[in-house]
């Protein structure tokens, strides 16, 4: 048996991450508006279309309470979401840092993060409820459309 390495398997050991940073990879920035919003269309799509259960339910109710008043807060929210984004990633990736570690140089700091940190943490134990709230609805809804046993919403069902 050979040691040898055949010509795909040396090629496929030279496999280049993806992820590291290289000069001739990197593109100029666009300077003119046009050159610009060609790199809007895909963020703003993206980011419109990872609406979660907590802006649509949000969003309606505020409707139904305040009416179009407020309407120029959700594409207020949006728009900035976009840049919002498109900043943590390019610092991202200019640092090699996720973005809880760049949060966590945000002061006033403790000697275990920064305030944003542990607003993060507040908000992820948050996530838990807002999982049983959506898990809960989609029950209601099935027991609705589908009632098994006895009248929709009712225990058996």
């Amino acid at each position: 048996m050979t040691t040898e390495l055949t010509t795909a398997e040396r090629d496929h050991a030279k496999v280049v991450d993806p992820y590291a940073l290289r000069p001739e990879d990197a593109v100029a920035a666009p300077t003119t508006f046009r050159g610009r919003f060609r790199y809007l269309g895909p963020g703003l799509i993206l980011s419109a279309a990872v609406v979660g259960s907590g802006e649509l339910i949000t969003t309606t109710a505020l409707g139904a309470q305040a009416g179009f008043v407020l309407l120029w807060l959700v594409i207020v929210s949006t728009a900035v979401k976009v840049w919002v984004q498109m900043e943590l990633a390019q610092w991202s990736i200019l640092t090699g840092k996720t973005a809880l570690e760049g949060y966590s140089q945000v002061g006033p700091k403790t000697r275990r993060g920064g305030w944003i940190n542990f607003l993060w943490i507040l908000m992820d134990f948050a996530k838990i409820l807002q999982r049983g709230g959506i898990i809960g609805g989609a029950v209601a809804c099935i027991s609705i459309m589908f009632p098994v046993m006895s009248g929709p919403l009712e225990t058996p069902s």
